[in-house]
């Protein structure tokens, strides 16, 4: 059986902040952190890197890139690079709980209980609600 497990890749944008910050005093580019981290299938040790490279079946498909000296035109300074596809997939709908239903037996029920108990004051109130 294959293992279904999923390696995550994490962007940490606490240590991208950090970086900038180191960047913008002029520190040395040896002074930066990566802040890519990948943790293997099955709980493996956690990786930092600057760059990962998604590996499917020996054929690299897709880059995950920190470049912070050489950002895109955008200014952006992480991103991920492919040749494959790419299809965005709609936010699943938000789950919300329908309200509770009442049984038509149910309401029947309270209802004729109601009617066993308070009959006259119903029928009091209904009295002085109609016009005359």
């Amino acid at each position: 059986m294959a293992d279904t497990k999923t390696t995550v890749v994490h962007v940490n944008t606490h240590v991208i902040k950090r970086n900038g910050v180191r960047l913008k005093r002029s520190m040395p580019a040896s002074a930066l952190e990566p802040p890519l981290t990948a943790k293997g299938k099955g709980g493996g040790k956690v990786v930092k890197s600057n760059t990962f490279e998604l590996v499917h079946k020996g054929h690299v498909v897709a880059r995950v890139v920190y470049r912070p000296l050489t950002p895109l035109k955008s200014g952006a300074t992480a991103w991920i690079e492919t040749d494959c596809e790419v299809v965005a997939v709609p936010d699943p709908a938000p789950v919300v709980a329908a309200p509770p239903q009442s049984s038509p037996d149910l309401t029947a029920l309270l209802l004729k209980l109601l009617v066993e108990r308070h009959g006259p004051e119903i029928r009091q109130l209904l009295d002085e609600g109609t016009p005359k």
